[in-house]
């Protein structure tokens, strides 16, 4: 099987190699700061005079966003970031050292273990491109890991436009029983009549995740035992004793698994009154303009969540049964020994709007008013719940037409139904100052939400929990931020207020810290140059207020020294040094396989030394290739670990490549 799966690795690479030998592409450099290295504008050239352009909005943005197409940040091509602590094995679940609390009023499901690697619908981009524009992503790892990505966008005539993108990732991981195999998919589509008042935008996304669950290693001893080398050897407390088997590429035996499903449909459409131009810009060539004065906006969106936890192969006294019995609640059945949860989740919202824009020529000022309905219906193994919700919500934004100032004021209040009274309002102010001092924006919210369901009702084969006298979360957010594309930084402040924090006590209880604390985070990144010599650094430090049940790394740290450059008359394009990775020993968190959750723990500190890699970037015209030799620091420093008893895997070596291509 390994010969196998090599074999389809070097005949991609062959076919790659191949095609972009044959293809007279350029990158032009450009694009300003940002946090992971620069953010080019894509603009493909072929040959001199034949040039093509690709940008993409977000639904209801005003801002054109472009291609990233800078090399000497890996994780623009992986689905992970640096700031990400997951469970051992790309496509096990993971969560965020730099905290991201939850800001969304309304119902939730609450399961995110996997949401590192899963497209949102509010992600959802819509493309617009003068030329067909084809992407292609290999990265082959350690361990039999494989990524492919592949994303097309074209225009039917100018008015149409159609982009796909699909990504598979497909990884047995070092220890037992953590095999992945998740599929995502991302299809969108927008259209404007040749008038310009009426506009469509469609979008169909969908999130399979498969991530075996192995409880963790039984004996963290056991990594710096020799015999235990190959590490499939060491047992874990989930999913037998044997070493993991069955694998291949589309397909894999997952003996213990969770299981995440998510598909989303979107559908939104307007209509436009306002005034009409043209500009005529030769004797034979005249454009047609349409501003829209008053909109009327419908959209219509279905989403379908599914969460399943299987073991089929507990044993009587075994590791397995013996992890259950002390973290569970578990009731003895005399005929299924099996530990199953089911959670299946339905949501219909139909969202009629009003839109107003004050100044025609400029579309970036506009004021938003509606009303939504939505139906939430749920099933677990127990039975059927129903819900119902109605909030209206209103959105003020203005992005002068010089571009130096951009408020945004926005406003939900649920009216009806399940969540009733929960709230989310938010106001923002950006000011361009100088080309010397860059951009700064202050930033409020507060949001009063409902608990995530998953902290109110859990319900599986072998136990049962519920509770449902939590109070509604308040948290508030005060941000103030500077980013100087010149002087390349970018600095950010954070200052959280959390009432009635929802937390999960152990492995299936949850609880709430009813006394107020705050959180404070602040963020730095920053390029510092010297010649082609770069120091790329991205410092976050995070302080707790009181004592509530959030344990969070006082620093995090990830810096790359590199040297980045042209040669060869700019025909290659280099970047190339080590990379280091770091956080301050804390507490962090449990995690809790059946219910997919990360769960608060304070007995067990975990103290990891740096991570180290070394890479070699490149880009030859539309060709990317990248190197990357991991985690060096297992030839020095003892094991890291994510969690309690879920250790980092070791050394090991990433190749991967990516491809434009202009059909």
């Amino acid at each position: 099987m390994r010969i196998k799966t090599y074999g389809i690795t070097i005949w991609l690479l062959m076919i790659v190699l191949q095609a972009f030998a044959q293809l007279p592409v350029r990158f032009p450099t450009g694009g300003g700061f940002s946090g992971g290295g620069g953010s080019d504008s894509i603009k493909l050239q072929h040959r001199i005079n034949d040039t093509i352009l690709i940008y993409y909005h977000y639904l209801n943005d005003v801002t054109a966003h472009h291609l990233d197409s800078s090399i000497n940040n890996f994780y623009t091509y992986f689905p992970l970031q640096p700031s990400d602590a997951y469970l051992g094995n790309i496509g096990n679940p993971g969560y965020n050292l730099i905290f991201k609390p939850l800001l969304k009023a309304g119902w939730d499901a609450g399961f995110h273990a996997l949401d590192l690697y899963k497209w949102s619908i509010d992600s959802a981009r819509f493309y617009q491109t003068t030329g067909p524009y084809t992407e292609l992503r290999y990265l082959v790892g350690p361990k039999q890991e494989q990524v492919i990505d592949v994303f097309h966008t074209q225009n039917h005539k100018r008015n149409f436009n159609i982009a796909g993108r699909y990504r598979k990732i497909n990884s047995p991981g070092y220890f037992r029983n953590q095999n992945t195999n998740d599929d995502h998919y991302e299809i969108t589509a927008r259209f404007d009549t040749r008038r310009q008042r009426y506009h469509a935008y469609a979008a169909l996304i969908g999130n399979n995740e498969q991530t075996g669950e192995n409880g963790g290693i039984v004996n963290d001893a056991d990594l710096l035992d020799p015999i235990h080398s190959d590490r499939q050897t060491i047992a874990t407390f989930l999913g037998g004793n044997n070493a993991s088997s069955g694998f291949s590429f589309f397909t894999s035996s997952i003996p213990v698994k969770s299981s995440f499903q998510e598909k989303h449909f979107l559908f939104s459409h307007q209509y436009d009154w306002g005034k009409s131009d043209s500009v005529k810009l030769n004797d034979t060539t005249t454009i047609y303009r349409f501003y829209p004065v008053f909109r009327i906006q419908h959209t219509f969106h279905i989403e379908h969540l599914t969460q399943q936890y299987r073991d089929t192969i507990v044993q009587t006294d075994t590791l397995d049964a013996s992890f259950y019995k002390i973290n569970y609640p578990i009731i003895a059945h005399p005929q299924d020994s099996s530990v199953i949860a089911m959670h299946d989740w339905k949501r219909i919202s139909n969202d009629l709007s009003l839109i107003q824009f004050p100044f025609p020529k400029n579309q970036s000022q506009y004021l938003q008013e509606g009303i939504t309905y939505e139906s939430i219906v749920g099933s677990d193994l127990l039975g059927k719940q129903h819900f119902y919700n109605v909030y209206g919500h209103v959105e003020y934004r203005n992005k002068t037409r010089n571009q130096k100032w951009d408020m945004q004021l926005y406003g939900k209040l649920y009216l009806a139904g399940n969540d009733f009274g929960n709230y989310h309002a938010l106001a923002s102010l950006s000011r361009y100052v100088s080309r010397r001092l860059g951009y700064i924006e202050l930033h409020a919210e507060n949001v009063n939400q409902t608990p995530s369901w998953v902290y109110q009702r859990f319900v599986s084969n072998r136990f049962v929990v519920q509770n449902s006298g939590l109070n509604n979360e308040n948290i508030t957010l005060l941000q103030a931020s500077a980013v100087n594309p010149e002087l390349h930084y970018a600095l950010q402040v954070k200052y959280y207020l959390f009432n009635n924090f929802t937390y999960f006590v152990n492995y299936y209880r949850s609880d709430q810290y009813h006394s107020p604390f705050t959180l404070l985070q602040i963020e730095f990144k920053k390029d510092f140059r010297v010649n082609h010599f770069h120091w790329h650094a991205d410092v976050a430090f995070q302080q707790i207020t009181g004592n509530p049940p959030l344990q969070l790394p006082l620093l995090w740290t990830w810096n790359r020294l590199s040297y980045e450059n042209y040669l060869f008359h700019y025909r290659l394009q280099i970047a190339t040094g080590l990379e280091f990775i770091y956080n301050t020993p804390f507490d962090a968190p449990n995690y809790s396989p059946v219910l997919q959750q990360f769960v608060y723990q304070n007995q067990q500190r975990i103290s990891n030394a740096p991570q180290i890699a070394a890479y070699f970037h490149f880009r030859i015209r539309s060709f990317v290739g990248y190197l990357r030799a991991e985690r060096l620091n297992s030839f020095i420093f003892n094991p890291l670990f994510a969690a309690p008893h879920y250790p980092y895997p070791d050394f090991g070596v990433r190749i991967g490549v990516k491809w434009g291509l202009i059909n």
